[in-house]
């Protein structure tokens, strides 16, 4: 499509832009990168396969998140304290209902309450009313997660950045024409680098059970996004229940590897 659209720009050696205009007058640049597919040889970057032990670990991960994410088989678990404290929602629930308000928060203009009653209007109409004991709880659940998330350094850091971009949709196409979706909780270009930070609402864990839980995720958004924005890219979690960062390492993992695994089962 891009080839037909803009046929003249596939010659060109350098990014081009093409600039359009909104129908309500506000105008866009577009800007193009033509790049031609390397050949499948063993010397593609990325391309070498891990340790045996690596490599089991990666698949192990990769099955794991498949089920959990994929294809839902495997919904957190709640205690009765979680119940009680969310109102009855499960912790997906609250996790949706979280990262819509802190997509819409506003450094200068933050009502939380606000923001919760448009997103419960939004994900979860049917949520208990907020005056009963039970729908209070629910909101003043939410309302802690957001707190301790935009009052952590990590995730002001960067959603104060010009580049900012909340909730960034993105769509990876793969060499073989597989297809991976997603979306950026937060990210922006820090020190010559797009910093991503991923928000998790779930229970505490130990920073390193965290970290490796999430390091096939990690994997597939770095790989997104430096594929995309042809710049280097990192990947860290930010838990909202205590506002700490955990880094990511995501170096052990071949994105290319744990899709064809994946389409395999």
């Amino acid at each position: 499509m891009v080839r037909a659209t803009f046929h003249t720009l596939t010659d060109s050696p350098t990014p081009a832009s093409v600039t359009y205009a909104h129908r309500g007058g506000t105008e866009y640049e577009l800007v193009v990168h033509v790049a031609n597919p390397l050949a499948q040889t063993e010397d593609v970057p990325g391309s070498t396969k891990a340790p045996t032990a690596e490599r089991e670990r990666n698949e192990q991960s990769a099955a794991l998140w498949h089920r959990r994410y994929a294809a839902n088989l495997e919904p957190g678990k709640r205690t009765d304290l979680t119940a009680r404290l969310s109102g009855g929602a499960s912790p997906a629930a609250i996790g949706v209902v979280v990262y819509d308000v802190l997509e819409h928060f506003n450094f200068e203009v933050a009502d939380i309450e606000e923001l919760i009653t448009s997103a419960l209007a939004r994900h979860n109409p049917d949520a208990p009313d907020a005056t009963k004991d039970n729908g209070r709880s629910y909101r003043d659940r939410i309302r802690a997660l957001v707190e301790a998330a935009v009052g952590s350094a990590g995730w002001t850091s960067l959603a104060l950045e010009p580049s900012a971009r909340r909730e960034l949709s993105f769509t990876r196409v793969l060499r073989d024409g597989s297809v991976i979706d997603g979306a950026l909780d937060l990210v922006a270009l820090q020190g010559g680098a797009a910093r991503i930070l991923d928000v998790k609402t779930g229970g505490a864990k130990r920073d390193d059970a965290l970290a490796d839980q999430y390091r096939v995720q990690g994997a597939v958004y770095v790989d997104a996004v430096q594929s995309i924005a042809q710049t280097t890219a990192t990947f860290a979690l930010l838990s909202a229940g205590d506002g700490r960062s955990i880094d990511v390492d995501t170096s052990g993992v071949n994105v290319a590897s744990l899709v064809e695994q994946l389409r395999d089962e």
